[in-house]
Order: structure tokens, then sequence, then C-alpha cells
């Protein structure tokens, strides 16, 4: 008897147990497999747990590392919907640019770029960013080349803020400078090998200028001399360019193929314009140190920008008539916040930015502008980086030519910059700088006369003057654009 109980326990024990494991087993099988789906499902609705905003460029290049710590110092702890707002660090060279601005685009979580430090890369990437549905907002830290300008035509505003002046203004300045100190015959020397989108731009129209200059200066004595009895002042005129600027680029050749000694000096070159990146421009400061130490007159020696950070370590044997050419003065470059500013004026100015976007997406009207399935996302809390790129775009265009950013990244004096449609800076200009000793040590210093006394080119009172000489013939010409 009490061997069939036992038995009949038994049995039933078994089978418990067995549809325990069996539930068991799908249990588990259940959140195995179906979890990570459900988890997925679950993301997809609630969005990326951080916006990134990444922040591209060579860590080999100077400067580079100084301003993602400039960026970082300015721009933290940020959040838009209640999400964070993360910064992430690529370290690419130009040859990446094309590879690594496809995998951000591709990115659920990107909201917007600041990069690639270089005209160069950045030709390669902004396609990428421009064409995105919607737009990556990106932020041109240094890129200076104007061609970089980048949208799709059905769009009526690109998103996109560069914090330097433009090339076509560096190249003026720089004809501006080679005429006034009385240059005559030019050679411009390109360094193609690292950055030739830049070098290749500013040569060229630094070429341009020079030839504007020349056939400028020959229509007006020829303007005076046929109608001169409409003209105001002819004699004053006359006067004016008396001088006429004769100038010539007498030879042009790129850093990794030089002329022959012989060739150069039978040319009597009196200016040199190199255009390149700082890896050569001491080594090119140095050779033309040599290449002219047995003539009678060394010639001026104008580097473009780029050449800042290695011309103060020529010997001071070779200093004598060398310049360079910046978008800050010379006075500013040695503040201790130089190196990192272009990062910090990004953080300064996308800073103001998020305020406001915040404050319009605490606005249904404002979301429902965007989009009915953006306002449908934006009441259940499902959060999309496309969303708020769009209010970014947004408020990025509001501010063109009507919000001005209050920045201060430690320079000798405050500034405000404001923003052109296609996302030029304004108010910005360049300066020449010339190298001299001072003390034990080389140092740039603003150039205030040109060698032979005249006023600067870019200065208020030379550009006063000539207005006021054009304004008598009746006639205007090209005043450098500061």
């Amino acid at each position: 008897m009490f061997k069939n109980i036992l038995s009949v326990a038994t049995g039933a024990l078994n089978k418990v147990l067995h549809v325990f494991s069996s539930q068991f087993v799908s249990t588990l099988t259940a959140l195995v497999v179906i979890a990570p789906f459900a988890a997925w499902i679950g993301g997809w609705f609630t969005g990326p747990s951080s916006y990134k905003i990444y922040f591209v460029g060579d860590n080999k290049q100077a400067g580079v590392l100084d301003s993602w710590q400039g960026i970082k110092s300015s721009l933290s702890d940020e959040q838009i919907d209640d999400i964070r707002v993360e910064m992430i660090q690529v370290d690419a060279t130009p040859d990446d640019a094309e590879e690594v601005s496809k995998t951000i685009v591709n990115k659920d979580d990107t909201l917007m770029v600041i990069g690639h430090f270089s005209s160069t890369a950045s030709s390669h990437a902004l396609n990428h960013y421009m064409l995105a549905d919607p737009p990556i907002p990106v932020i041109l830290p240094i890129e200076s080349n104007p061609a970089l300008d980048v949208r799709d035509s059905s769009r009526a505003y690109a998103p996109l803020f560069r914090l330097v002046p433009t090339d076509d203004l560096q190249a003026e300045e720089a004809a501006n400078f080679a005429e006034e100190t009385g240059a005559k015959r030019i050679w411009v020397i390109e360094d193609t090998e690292t950055n030739p989108v830049y070098t290749q731009y500013v040569a060229a129209n630094f070429i341009r200028f020079i030839q504007d200059k020349y056939n400028e200066k020959s229509y007006l004595v020829d303007y005076c001399e046929d109608r001169g009895n409409l003209a105001n002042n002819c004699d004053t005129v006359k006067k004016w360019t008396s001088d006429h600027y004769h100038a010539r680029v007498v030879l042009r050749t790129t850093l990794l193929a030089p002329p022959s000694r012989e060739v150069v000096k039978s040319l009597n070159i009196d200016f040199v314009f190199f255009v390149g990146q700082e890896e050569n421009c001491l080594l090119i400061a140095n050779e033309l140190g040599d290449f002219f130490n047995d003539t009678d007159k060394k010639p001026t020696l104008l580097a473009a920008k780029g050449c800042e950070k290695r011309l103060d370590k020529l010997s001071n044997a070779k200093i004598e008539r060398t310049y360079t050419i910046n978008h800050v003065s010379a006075s500013d470059f040695y503040d201790r916040g130089y190196a990192g500013r272009p990062g910090k004026e990004a953080g300064l100015i996308l800073k103001d930015i998020f305020d406001r976007v915040r404050q319009s997406r605490s606005s249904f009207g404002e979301v429902f502008d965007k989009g009915f399935l953006s306002a449908v996302r934006f009441i259940f809390k499902w959060h999309r980086a496309p969303d708020v790129r769009l209010a970014l775009a947004s408020e990025m265009e509001r501010s063109i030519e009507k919000t001005t950013f209050s920045i201060d990244p430690g320079a000798s004096e405050k500034y405000d910059l404001k923003f052109q449609k296609n996302g030029q800076v304004m108010g910005k200009k360049f300066h020449v700088w010339r190298l001299e000793k001072s003390g034990e040590e080389l140092k740039f210093v603003d150039l205030k006369k040109a060698p032979d006394g005249k006023k600067v080119a870019g200065s208020k009172n030379h550009d006063d003057e000539r207005k006021a000489e054009l304004q008598k013939t009746g006639r205007r010409t090209r005043v450098s654009q500061n």
C-alpha cells in the first residue's frame, strides 16, 4: 500500500517538475531571444541615451588638441530634451575625412560636427554632412577656403558657421602688402603637399589681385587722359598713379620642384610669397636666406597664414624683411588662450544656440513647425537626434546677421562675432606681422609701417585716404575688406 502511494506521488512530482522545467526553459529561451529585440524596440522609441558632437581633426596638427580642450572648457554638462550632449574626439587625417564623415552621417545619435581643421579635409567631408537628411550642422574652426560653401540647392539654408575670414581676404591683404613694400618682381611658392586646397587657392588669388592692381591703375591714367574735362581733379589722379605699380609675378613654383639658383637670380626677385603649412615654413625661410645670401638686397618674405608657429625659430641673421599674415593680431597670438581659441569660440557660440534650442523645444508650436512626426515624437518623448538637428539649423539660420555672439577666449580685447548666410564670419580681418628680435628671442609684432615708411595697406588711415582720392575722381576702386 505504502509503495503504491509513493509511486503515485513520485509520478505526480515528476510531471510537475517536467512542466516546470519546460516552462523554465521556454521562459529562459524567450528572454534570450526576445529580450534583445524588445530592448531594441524600446530603444527605437526612446532614442539614444546621448546626442553626440563629433570633434574631428588630426591630432598631429598643431592647435587641434588645444582646441579640443578649449571646447570642453566652454561647453560641458549640456542637455537637450533631457538627453545629455556628449562630445567625442575623433583623430582623423585629411586622407581619412571621406570615410570618417560617412561613418558620422550614418550614426543615429549624431548632433553636429566641429572640424576637420583643414580646408582639404573639409572639402571631402562637407558634402556628406550638408546633404544628410536632415543636414548635420557644422562649425569650421580654422578652414578658410571660400569654396567650402557647400549646400543642397533645394534647401534655403545650410547650417554652417566659419570662425575665420576666408582666403580671398588673405590674398587681397597679401597683395596690398606687396604693393606697399614697392615689390616689382614676385616669386610665389606653394607647398601643395599637406593642404593643397588651401595653398592653391591663396596663391592663385594673390596673383589675380596683383594683376588687378596693375590693370586698375593703368585704367585710372587712361580715364583721366581721355576724360580730363569731366574728371573732378585729374592732377590728383595722375599724382596718385605717377608711380605705376608694374609688379609682376614672374615665377610660380611648388616646394617640391624648386628652380635653379641661376634662374631665380636672373629674374631679380624682390618679393617672395610662400603659401604652405607650418611643417615647411621654417625650412623654406632658411633656404631662402641661404639662397639670397650673396645678393645685394634680400627680397621681402611674406608667409601666408599657418606659418606663425615656426618662423620665430629663424636664425637672427635671416630675419630681415620677414613677415607673416594671420586673422588675429600679433598681440593676440601671444595671449595664453590663443592656441585653444577656435575650440573655445565654437563652444561659446554653441552654448548660446543650445539655450535657444531648449527654449524653442519648450513650445509645441515651434516643435510642430519642424513636422508632424517630429511633434508626435516630442509628445511621447521618443527622442531623435535628427529632430534636434532641425532645431539647431533653425536657430543658426535665425542668428544670421542678427545675433551677435559675445566672445572673450582670453584675447587682449573682447570681441563679438556675427555670421553671414553663407556661414562666413563678419568683422574679422587679416593682419600682417613683422618678425623682429626682442631681447634674446625672436617675436612677431603688428606691422604699423611698411619698410619705406608708407602707411600699411588695410590700415584705417590708409583706406580713408584712398577712398578720399577716388571720390575726387568720381570712380571707386577696391579697398581692402576689413
